[in-house]
């Protein structure tokens, strides 16, 4: 068990017989957590915290994640938001740099955002001619009612189209917070430095979760 100096848990397996470091982590801020407005905001997310931040565009920022040999990857499931870092320990320093970049300084720029709303629109609407598709969704909305969970992740075709940039910055400032955060970690680093690379990273996020929950029972 590692606490960092601003008092935030992770467990740590420490393995310094190869020079690798994994960590994973995990928001409360699945696709359930979407706002009604913007289904698909989560998995949206997902896909653009790593087309750009900070002062690297979506090319620089992942010519530098090539170059160093750094993999810096989220995803979303019904309850959860996952991200992962992998990295050789003598890179850890700015791996961690990279990580912070794509969760405090996101840059949703129109270019990406864009061409990745293109992208899962017509995913979404090859799926809607699909007689397995069509076939999971009302077993879905049989098995779940109006729970979150008969929805698709992705969202629609219209709440896709119109989400912004600010409607990302929302829902990360609602549900990417320190309160639902679990952090583990694996591989070639002290707990001392995962610690102080955990505060970098972690420490400037909100600290408690706001907006609408769903509901725990289902239909």
């Amino acid at each position: 068990r590692v606490m960092s100096p601003s008092g935030i848990e992770a467990w740590l397996v420490q393995d310094p017989s190869l020079p690798v470091l994994s960590v994973r982590f995990s928001f409360d801020a699945g696709s359930s957590f979407d706002p009604e407005e913007t289904p698909g905001a989560a998995s949206m997310l997902s896909t653009m915290l790593t087309k750009g931040a900070g002062d690297l565009d979506e090319e620089a920022f992942q010519r530098r994640l090539s170059e160093r040999s750094i993999d810096i990857g989220f995803e979303t499931y019904n309850d959860n938001f996952y991200g992962s870092l992998t990295t050789l320990s003598p890179r850890t320093e700015e791996a961690f740099d990279l990580l912070k970049l794509a969760l405090n300084e996101p840059r949703f720029d129109t270019e990406p955002l864009q061409r990745t709303k293109e992208i899962v629109v017509a995913g979404l609407k090859r799926s809607q001619a699909q007689g397995r598709y069509i076939g999971l969704r009302f077993i879905n909305r049989m098995t779940y009612g109006d729970h979150p969970y008969a929805q698709d992740g992705r969202g629609t075709e219209a709440s896709i189209t119109s989400m912004t940039a600010e409607d990302l910055r929302g829902f990360m400032a609602d549900r990417l917070t320190r309160d639902t955060l679990l952090i583990s970690a694996v591989g070639d680093i002290t707990p001392e430095a995962l610690g102080e690379a955990i505060d970098k990273v972690f420490a400037s996020l909100p600290a408690e979760a706001t907006g609408p929950t769903p509901p725990v029972g289902l239909v």
